[in-house]
């Protein structure tokens, strides 16, 4: 067969070899994101849009607060309430999260349900530190346009975003964004993770408790499962619902102590069945950027600092406050040295 030269490359035709560095480069750079692209998956799971549900009038009926045998002290209250009026306090280096647990229990699946727990996470970026702070749900409160009334029906009132409105105008402390979970969530993502222990004192709370979650060795530490771990949170008719608050800031301190001791994928089965029962305004890029304050000192608050006084109406405890001290406090609280703006 006779030698056949190959033909003369074409002069215009250009070399590529970058083209070849393509392939591992883009493999690496898949292999860097998928940390991400799996975040962003797990996150997208999480409700963006609050259902738009209505009001239940027999929630709001049975809820609202009846001012027959205290018209004094609620007069007083309504004037105190009528004068707190001011911008929300903000900084740039302050950053706040409301989170609420949210009580749908026995309702009707059309109508919002009570804020029954709230928590506001504030991170401080000038002293890195992250402040978790009580709210009462029974705190008497301007409710946006509505009668005042306990805190926990501004959600049954609007949702999330009107919770989040009546914290920001009472406490005058701007809200950054929210997030609520539905207490069947909370429940089931304690049992996907082995209960949490958590400590029983002995006497009120230990009696309460010992028929309904199954306490069998006195006062101490137990395993909680999600259903125990709720009974317990809800807990409120032995004290005050300032205990009732540091039995919820106890649950969140123990799942964070149990996260650590958890796999990869015992995380990653706990968080993607947790997650559609979260309800946030903030993006998936927001919250991923949250990860950076995990390493700041964590510290834990009530606000007031003081307990303030109570009315019982129909046994039901109404905290009524000092909004002027209140503000106080959270200015010295969450914006120590820190000028607002």
């Amino acid at each position: 067969m006779p030698y056949r030269s190959r033909p003369p490359r074409d002069p215009r035709r250009k070399r590529r070899p970058w083209l070849f560095c393509l392939i591992p480069l883009g493999l690496t750079l898949l292999l860097l994101a998928s940390p991400l692209l799996l975040t962003t998956f797990f996150l997208n799971k999480m409700q963006r849009d609050p259902l738009l549900l209505q009001t239940n009038p027999a929630l709001i009926a049975a809820e609202t607060v009846d001012k027959t045998d205290h018209e004094n002290v609620f007069i007083q209250a309504d004037a105190d309430i009528a004068e707190n009026k001011g911008a929300p306090y903000a900084n740039g280096q302050v950053f706040n999260v409301l989170l609420g647990g949210i009580d749908y229990g026995g309702g009707d699946g059309q109508s919002y349900g009570r804020s029954d727990a709230m928590m506001l996470i504030s991170f401080n970026t000038a002293t890195k530190t992250i402040t978790t702070v009580s709210i009462s749900r029974a705190t008497y409160a301007a409710l946006n346009g509505h009668p005042n009334g306990r805190l926990n029906l501004a959600h049954a009132y609007g949702g999330p975003a009107a919770m989040a409105r009546a914290v920001e105008q009472n406490y005058q402390l701007r809200i950054d964004g929210y997030m609520t979970v539905d207490f069947d969530g909370f429940s089931r993502i304690i049992d996907l993770v082995g209960g949490v222990d958590l400590p029983i004192a002995a006497g009120e709370e230990f009696e309460a408790l010992k028929d309904s979650c199954r306490l069998d060795h006195g006062p101490g530490v137990y395993n909680f499962n999600g259903e125990q771990a709720l009974l317990y949170a809800r807990l409120r008719w032995i004290d005050s619902d300032r205990d009732r608050t540091q039995r919820q800031r106890n649950i969140i301190e123990a799942l964070a102590r149990k996260a650590v001791t958890l796999s990869p994928g015992q995380i990653g089965s706990a968080v993607s069945a947790m997650l559609p029962f979260v309800t946030t305004d903030l993006s998936s890029v927001r919250l991923m950027s949250l990860a950076r304050y995990l390493g700041y000192t964590r510290r834990e608050a009530i606000i007031p600092k003081t307990p303030m006084r109570l009315t019982l109406v129909d046994e039901s405890e109404v905290i009524i406050l000092n909004w002027k001290e209140v503000r106080k406090d959270v200015r010295e609280l969450l914006y120590t040295n820190i000028p607002v703006v």
